[in-house]
């Protein structure tokens, strides 16, 4: 298998956990300061790089089309699968409308921006589906290819605006926090690393090769990471946590991240402007596509159906047209789900995986590929993740 492949999969990885969540972090985080939040970054990280690679275990017990739903059925039975089910839809179609109507707001912007073109957000909607959907339709290769374009481009993008806004930090402001503050910012910073998801997906894409498939996971994340360290480090050091534009008034106001990029916009000068839409337009496309890819897929599983012919055409109508609907008629309604994400992701990509790796290893006697740490690393992970459930009832 060519190295080229395992880079499109690391990409994959990186580009669905840097998403628009990382436009809105720095304005939950900031009560916290850049040190504990970095700690606390590290942490979910671990844990969830832990349940990325339970879910490849049980993945590759089973291995063919099988995604989370037929996991879940096999180990877990019909409670399982019904919760996940559930779960799975709920996260992912919301994920999906939030992406649509974000991708098109920053889309309308970069246009307006690039090529003085001023369009409405309901044609940069429509634009944005007919450009970028159809990747969907063609399977995981089509999605690798555009995703490693967009994934560069927002890469060049990111550096360069961190290394632009770096001589402007404050280090005054780095230096606050609030390490009380921090258990409640975990729902949210659980979901950027939510990139278990694509998992499938990939397995099949790397004909089930463990060493590519755990390159992928830990390259991934580790860049995911990173980027996370060096904007949180650039954002809290350039915009002040309190004034009416400071990231405590953003967070009140329940700000999408929108404020912080126009915060950024005011320390930058010149072509940073449209390097912020640049960056922001690629952020949102990265995690649109892993996400789409994993919900067609998820649906493929579920529903039993072949990724062929009419099949083919149904789950794409499936993946993109109830988001459109969702949209239309309740467009508050994936606001609602989405303010629950963290704890859906804690269930979905922490718990479950876990409890499968429990079913398989010690009832069902599997064996292959085994992530070390044993019964305790598992004990302690669900412990963790259920801590983030408690968390989201708290803040909610």
């Amino acid at each position: 298998m060519s190295k080229n492949r395992v880079l499109g999969g690391i990409f994959l990885v990186c580009g669905t956990s840097i998403g628009t969540g990382i436009l809105g972090i720095p304005t939950i985080t900031a009560g916290g300061g850049f040190t504990y939040t970095a700690i606390i970054f590290v942490i979910c990280w671990i844990f969830t790089t832990i349940t990325s690679l339970y879910m490849l275990e049980v993945y590759l017990w089973v291995k063919g089309d099988s995604n989370l739903i037929s996991m879940a059925d096999a180990f877990l039975g019909v409670g399982g699968k019904t919760i996940t089910w559930i779960l799975y839809l709920l996260l992912l179609y919301s994920l999906i409308c939030a992406y649509l109507m974000a991708g098109a707001a920053w889309l309308s912007k970069f246009i307006n921006e690039a090529l003085q073109i001023s369009i409405s957000k309901p044609i940069t909607m429509i634009m944005f589906t007919v450009l970028f959907c159809p990747v969907i339709y063609f399977g995981t290769r089509s999605v690798d290819k555009l995703n490693r374009i967009l994934t560069i481009t927002m890469m060049v993008a990111f550096l360069i605006l961190m290394l632009g806004l770096m001589p402007s930090v404050d280090e005054t402001l780095i230096g606050l926090g609030d390490i009380t503050v921090m258990p409640r910012t975990l729902p949210l910073l659980i979901t950027a690393f939510g990139y278990s998801m694509v998992i499938p997906s990939l397995g099949k894409y790397f004909e089930y090769k463990i060493k590519f498939l755990i390159i992928s996971i830990l390259v991934g994340s580790a860049i995911a990471l990173v980027a996370y360290f060096v904007w949180e480090y650039v954002t809290l050091g350039n915009i002040p946590l309190k004034g009416a534009m400071g990231l405590k008034a953003l967070a009140l106001n329940h700000d999408d991240g929108t404020g912080v990029l126009r915060g950024l916009e005011k320390v930058a000068h010149g072509p940073f402007g449209l390097l912020i839409s640049l960056f922001a337009v690629c952020a949102v496309l990265t995690s649109f596509l892993g996400v789409s890819m994993s919900l067609f897929h998820f649906l493929a599983d579920g529903l039993k159906a072949r990724e062929k012919g009419i099949n083919n055409m149904a789950l794409f109508a499936l993946t993109f047209i109830p988001p459109f609907v969702i949209l239309a008629l309740y467009p508050a309604g994936f606001h609602q789900i989405l303010s629950w994400a963290g704890c859906i992701v804690a269930i979905l990509f922490g718990i479950i995986p876990t409890l499968m790796i429990f079913k398989g290893r010690y009832k069902l006697g599997f064996t292959g590929y085994k992530v070390p740490g044993g019964k305790w690393l598992g004990l302690i992970s669900i412990g963790f993740f259920v801590y983030v459930v408690v968390q989201q009832f708290q803040i909610t």
